[in-house]
């Protein structure tokens, strides 16, 4: 994307966001998770950038919930992401802790963690602790935590809840 794409893309995002609470949505949330456009500018495996976007891959995240943020007029937006990419280079847990923090200090009402178990470790072996339970942790009740990731049953959901998510995500029952 050429830099005129970038500033573009960042518009047409806070543009998607006030067409969608003019259309009655309480909530946006932004899809920076599973590979989509926003991780790949996160991601050291994909974004080999030379410019600003490539020596901040944090920068794209950013401008994007300001441009998500003003378009809410105080409404609630939150941040989906994926903790981790198993290529190398790719995204580590270091990386997400710092955008966890841009994103709370960019004024996000709830932060989404796209895990594939809602009680898996890290995917490159870099710790043990469950990846939600590490981050629910470093988040310490700033922002809501949502965790998704195998939640099939009453069980996990609870599971899950008990691994510091806030609230649960479903995507399929057993």
């Amino acid at each position: 994307m050429t830099l005129e794409e970038i500033h573009e893309m960042v518009a047409a995002f806070g543009e998607g966001a006030r067409r969608g609470f003019d259309a009655g949505f309480d909530a946006i949330e932004i899809h920076g998770a599973n590979t989509y456009l926003l991780q790949q500018f996160v991601s050291p495996h994909s974004n080999c950038r030379n410019d600003v976007y490539g020596k901040d891959r944090l920068l794209f995240s950013r401008e994007v919930v300001r441009s998500v943020r003003k378009a809410a007029k105080g409404r609630v937006v939150g941040y989906r992401l994926s903790p981790e990419e198993v290529e190398t280079p790719g995204i580590r847990i270091g990386d997400t802790e710092r955008l966890i923090e841009m994103l709370i200090e960019e004024g996000v009402d709830f932060i989404h963690l796209s895990l594939r178990s809602y009680s898996g470790s890290s995917l490159v072996g870099d710790y043990e602790e469950p990846t939600l339970q590490r981050l629910s942790k470093q988040i310490g009740g700033r922002v809501p935590v949502i965790g998704v990731g195998g939640v099939k049953t009453l069980e996990d959901a609870e599971a899950c809840l008990a691994l510091g998510a806030d609230l649960v995500a479903v995507g399929r029952v057993a």
